[in-house]
């Protein structure tokens, strides 16, 4: 749509005024300037797509430019606003992907891991029960202690406390067939044994195979300082990845 200068005005469809400059006479011109500036206030949008003669067209390019200029401002701003929301929405939702991508990992080929609760000695060497995770190997660290939080009371009564971190890893699942074992011999294993020592009530992380000897723990705390320690710190000791 367009309209001139002084008498014709009509809106396009999408909103935008299409201004047509066809005359020099600095009456019209300044009729037209004021025009842009009522434009202006109402928010609308100017388009000139010809210009007046040499004369004038300073003054209608200064005119035009005050209209545009803060849409373009605008339209730039709302364009970052915009790309940076896909942006981040796409970050999100590749970390989800990941995530979920190791889980489904983890549920197809299992999580194994265990814990291996010392209550005995025999012939120079620690003794004791595996407690096997087949789900769970991952979150054995944050297990363990929420069992010695527990069951604090029963530090160094064995029996009773290996029963707390055996019902603390199973919980709700006790009358399942699978997912969780007891041993005296270490079964499938894909991460460091977690030792609870109950004779000097320690826990400590070890390589599979050193768990009974008495040193070669990869990291060792009290049973006060397990509790005490940021789990992100014991997770991290655990799996560098966590």
């Amino acid at each position: 749509m367009v309209f001139g200068f002084l008498t014709q005005a009509r809106m396009a469809s999408n909103g935008m005024f299409l201004v047509d400059g066809q005359t020099g006479e600095s009456s019209k011109v300044d009729r037209f300037l004021e025009l842009l500036d009522e434009l202006r206030d109402q928010g609308r949008k100017v388009v000139v797509f010809s210009g007046p003669p040499a004369q004038s067209q300073a003054r209608v390019q200064r005119a035009t430019a005050v209209v545009r200029a803060p849409e373009a401002g605008q339209c730039l701003s709302l364009w970052f606003l915009v790309s940076g929301f896909w942006f981040l929405v796409a970050h999100v939702l590749r970390i989800v992907d990941a995530s979920a991508s190791r889980q489904r990992r983890r549920f197809a080929m299992g999580d194994r891991g265990n814990i291996y609760f010392v209550d005995s000695e025999s012939d120079g060497h620690w003794a004791g029960l595996y407690m096997y995770a087949h789900w769970l190997g991952s979150a054995l660290p944050s297990i363990v202690r929420s069992a010695l939080e527990r069951g604090s009371s029963r530090w160094g009564d064995s029996q009773y406390l290996a029963r707390i971190v055996f019902c603390e890893l199973v919980q709700t699942e006790v009358l399942d067939e699978i997912g969780y074992g007891l041993g005296t011999q270490l079964g499938d294993n894909e991460h460091l044994i977690v030792r609870v020592n109950d004779l000097d009530q320690t826990v400590s992380y070890h390589q599979p195979g050193t768990e009974r000897a008495r040193d070669g723990e990869v990291a060792s705390w009290s049973y006060q300082d397990f509790l005490a320690a940021p789990i992100e710190d014991l997770m991290d000791r655990f799996d560098p990845h966590y």
